[in-house]
């Protein structure tokens, strides 16, 4: 992503005060971007030198560019509170991230109080950086995702739609995310940083990009017994920390099934189709057909003394109409 985007060379010190106002917590327009996104909003953003007395923004009118302050000195004013500025602009400050926001009229005006330079971003390259940022990250949680053990059962849409309704989780270093005796509220899976695993006193496993745990809160249960990638039966036991600021993603129980459906059905039907696919008397049925006898098939158990189904042999016949009831 990001190819169409224009580029400006600029000086290292240029790039280190832009990246600095992009850091700025203070600065919600580029909260949230990941490294990435943020570097290449500093190379985006164009060079605009400012006159003193020069109002760089005016109130009420329409604004679709975000500035950073390298150098100079700005003012600003209110229409409502007269000649006096209200606030000031120094080197690394930003302003005019409403406007870029929400297209709406400038809040108030900026005025140059000593000559300097500016760095400025605007709309269109603005919202092409978010997409593309938000394009890479989905398209790297989807192919984790389908690495999930317990979400092997999904298709490419349920794994698509599971993508785009997982929440973000960012976690600092030494926070503790699941705790020993507490159950696993969501499934968790780890896209950066590095967290440990430890089991009382047995000695802790590192956790990767990739890695997932709490997968069995989207069955309500401790009935998952996974690979190298999850955690092997119940987590109750377990406690994960981040060892590195990290991020996650993470899905409850009820939201899975919201946007989804209930995991334990998925994988029955899922598990029927694969069998289904096995018997060859059902080789021309239609993957979808298939499908749909999957979902209708219902579990059946047998006691040690109970008779065994008969087994006829096989003879051909004149084809003939059946009807599959529930």
């Amino acid at each position: 992503g990001g190819a169409d985007l224009r580029r400006v060379k600029k000086a290292a010190a240029s790039t280190a005060t832009i990246m600095a106002a992009i850091q700025d917590p203070r600065h919600l327009i580029f909260h949230g971007m990941s490294e990435a996104a943020q570097q290449l909003v500093a190379e985006c953003m164009f060079e605009q030198q400012a006159r003193a007395g020069q109002a760089v923004i005016k109130q009420g009118e329409y604004g679709d560019i975000v500035y950073v302050v390298e150098s100079g000195s700005y003012e600003v004013y209110l229409e409502q509170a007269g000649d006096q500025p209200v606030a000031s602009y120094k080197q690394a400050d930003s302003f005019g991230e409403l406007a870029l926001m929400y297209s709406c009229a400038r809040a108030a005006t900026v005025k140059c109080v000593k000559p300097g330079l500016l760095w400025g971003l605007d709309r269109i390259s603005y919202r092409k950086i978010v997409q593309a940022a938000h394009d890479s990250a989905n398209n790297s949680l989807v192919a984790m995702l389908k690495a999930c053990e317990p979400l092997k059962p999904l298709d490419s849409a349920q794994i698509n739609a599971l993508a785009s309704t997982m929440q973000i989780v960012r976690c600092h270093r030494g926070q503790q995310l699941l705790r020993p005796g507490v159950p696993p509220e969501a499934l968790y899976v780890l896209q950066s940083g590095q967290m440990s695993l430890k089991d009382g006193s047995k000695a802790g496993r590192a956790l990767k990009p990739g890695d997932y745990f709490g997968e069995e809160a989207l069955e309500g249960s401790g009935s998952f017994n996974l690979g190298a990638g999850g955690l092997s039966g119940s987590s109750q036991g377990l406690a994960v920390t981040a060892e590195h600021d990290c991020v996650l993603a993470r899905i409850t129980k009820e939201s899975f099934n919201r946007h989804v459906g209930a995991l334990q059905e998925i994988a029955r039907a899922h598990f029927n189709e694969r069998c289904l696919g096995s018997i060859t008397e059902l080789q021309p049925l239609s993957a979808a057909e298939k499908r749909h006898i999957a979902k209708l098939m219902q579990k059946v158990s047998h006691g040690p003394s109970a008779a065994r189904p008969r087994a006829f042999p096989y003879r051909a016949s004149p084809p003939r109409a059946h009807t599959l009831r529930r």
